[in-house]
Protein backbone atom coordinates (compact mmCIF):
# COMPACT_ATOMS: atom_id res chain seq x y z
CA UNK A 1 0.00 0.00 0.00
CA UNK A 2 1.36 3.49 -1.20
CA UNK A 3 1.99 6.28 1.55
CA UNK A 4 1.69 8.84 -1.02
CA UNK A 5 -1.41 11.22 -0.19
CA UNK A 6 -4.47 11.19 -1.73
CA UNK A 7 -6.39 14.35 -2.77
CA UNK A 8 -8.78 13.85 0.49
CA UNK A 9 -5.81 13.67 2.68
CA UNK A 10 -3.62 16.08 0.83
CA UNK A 11 -5.94 18.85 1.00
CA UNK A 12 -5.90 18.29 4.54
CA UNK A 13 -2.34 18.74 5.26
CA UNK A 14 -1.60 21.65 7.84
CA UNK A 15 0.41 24.40 6.57
CA UNK A 16 3.47 24.14 8.75
CA UNK A 17 3.90 20.33 7.16
CA UNK A 18 4.17 21.25 3.76
CA UNK A 19 8.11 21.03 2.84
CA UNK A 20 9.42 23.42 0.72
CA UNK A 21 12.94 22.98 -0.73
CA UNK A 22 15.51 26.23 -1.03
CA UNK A 23 17.20 25.56 -3.98
CA UNK A 24 17.78 27.77 -7.06
CA UNK A 25 15.82 27.48 -9.95
CA UNK A 26 17.48 26.41 -13.37
CA UNK A 27 14.57 27.05 -16.13
CA UNK A 28 14.86 25.31 -19.59
CA UNK A 29 12.58 26.55 -22.72
CA UNK A 30 10.44 22.89 -23.83
CA UNK A 31 10.46 22.42 -27.39
CA UNK A 32 6.97 23.41 -27.45
CA UNK A 33 7.48 26.63 -25.30
CA UNK A 34 5.01 29.10 -26.75
CA UNK A 35 4.70 32.60 -25.57
CA UNK A 36 1.10 33.62 -26.42
CA UNK A 37 -1.22 37.00 -25.91
CA UNK A 38 -4.56 36.34 -24.03
CA UNK A 39 -7.34 38.56 -22.72
CA UNK A 40 -10.07 35.94 -22.18
CA UNK A 41 -9.62 33.07 -19.54
CA UNK A 42 -12.02 30.46 -18.74
CA UNK A 43 -11.31 28.19 -15.02
CA UNK A 44 -12.38 24.85 -14.21
CA UNK A 45 -12.03 23.15 -11.60
CA UNK A 46 -12.27 19.31 -9.89
CA UNK A 47 -10.56 17.79 -6.87
CA UNK A 48 -7.66 16.99 -8.72
CA UNK A 49 -6.62 20.09 -10.58
CA UNK A 50 -7.67 23.65 -11.78
CA UNK A 51 -7.52 24.49 -15.43
CA UNK A 52 -6.81 27.80 -17.20
CA UNK A 53 -8.04 28.03 -20.71
CA UNK A 54 -6.33 31.15 -22.16
CA UNK A 55 -7.72 32.57 -25.41
CA UNK A 56 -8.17 35.79 -27.79
CA UNK A 57 -11.19 37.78 -28.38
CA UNK A 58 -11.20 38.12 -32.10
CA UNK A 59 -15.03 39.24 -32.96
CA UNK A 60 -17.22 41.35 -31.17
CA UNK A 61 -20.85 41.81 -32.46
CA UNK A 62 -22.64 44.36 -30.51
CA UNK A 63 -25.77 43.77 -32.16
CA UNK A 64 -25.68 40.31 -30.77
CA UNK A 65 -24.09 40.99 -27.88
CA UNK A 66 -21.44 38.23 -28.55
CA UNK A 67 -17.68 38.05 -28.91
CA UNK A 68 -15.73 34.99 -30.65
CA UNK A 69 -12.62 33.79 -28.90
CA UNK A 70 -9.90 31.88 -29.90
CA UNK A 71 -8.58 28.96 -27.38
CA UNK A 72 -5.03 30.12 -27.73
CA UNK A 73 -3.64 27.45 -24.68
CA UNK A 74 -4.74 25.10 -21.59
CA UNK A 75 -3.16 25.09 -18.75
CA UNK A 76 -3.27 22.57 -16.19
CA UNK A 77 -1.93 22.09 -11.98
CA UNK A 78 -2.63 21.13 -9.00
CA UNK A 79 -5.26 23.04 -6.84
CA UNK A 80 -2.18 23.33 -4.65
CA UNK A 81 -0.02 25.19 -7.12
CA UNK A 82 -2.93 27.25 -8.32
CA UNK A 83 -3.39 28.84 -4.48
CA UNK A 84 0.11 30.02 -4.76
CA UNK A 85 -0.10 31.24 -8.04
CA UNK A 86 -2.95 33.29 -6.88
CA UNK A 87 -0.87 34.42 -4.16
CA UNK A 88 2.16 35.33 -5.99
CA UNK A 89 -0.25 36.97 -8.92
CA UNK A 90 -2.03 39.05 -6.06
CA UNK A 91 1.52 40.32 -4.81
CA UNK A 92 3.12 41.28 -8.24
CA UNK A 93 0.17 43.39 -8.64
CA UNK A 94 0.20 45.12 -5.60
CA UNK A 95 3.43 45.97 -6.49
CA UNK A 96 2.98 46.92 -9.88
CA UNK A 97 0.02 49.03 -8.77
CA UNK A 98 2.49 50.88 -6.14
CA UNK A 99 4.93 51.77 -8.49
CA UNK A 100 2.53 52.71 -11.53
CA UNK A 101 -0.84 53.40 -9.63
CA UNK A 102 -3.99 51.72 -9.31
CA UNK A 103 -4.76 48.83 -12.59
CA UNK A 104 -8.64 50.45 -14.07
CA UNK A 105 -11.14 47.79 -14.45
CA UNK A 106 -14.38 48.04 -16.47
CA UNK A 107 -17.58 48.41 -14.73
CA UNK A 108 -19.67 45.40 -14.12
CA UNK A 109 -22.92 45.03 -15.83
Amino acid sequence: MSDAPTPSTRAQAPEQDIVRANVTRKVTQAPTFGSYYANDTQIQTTPWDVRFRFGQVVEVDPANQTATVEAVADVRMSPEHAKRLVTILQQQLTTFEARFGTIPQPPED
